[in-house]
């Protein structure tokens, strides 16, 4: 059996504004970290997403480990996520636990 531990989410630069997570267990714990944009690479839409109007930028981008992503897409994702991030917004990246390598981030 799986112990009950609460949802991870790993900062990987200094400001702790790009993180990396695995699945979304509950909104009220990334909204109190302050997370406004999520980049979701699973295979499913987190359940709860909030709807309130210029609070959530959601970016769903599933990947999968049979098959390479769109290079182009991929890049322009990273480019989003870098621009966010320098501008002070809280981005996770989103996976399945364990988490691919927070380089892809």
């Amino acid at each position: 059996m799986i112990p009950d531990l609460p949802m991870e989410m790993v900062a990987v630069n200094p400001d702790g504004t790009l993180l990396v997570s695995g699945d979304i267990e509950g909104w009220a714990e990334v909204l109190a970290r302050g997370v406004d944009t999520i980049v979701d690479l699973d295979g499913y839409v987190d359940e709860g997403l909030p709807e309130t109007p210029n609070r959530m930028l959601y970016v769903y981008y599933p990947i999968f480990d049979e098959g390479l992503p769109c290079l182009d897409k991929l890049e322009a994702v990273g480019r989003l996520v870098a621009d966010l991030v320098g501008s002070g917004h809280v981005v996770p990246r989103t996976s399945s636990w364990p988490p691919r390598s927070p380089t892809s981030a």
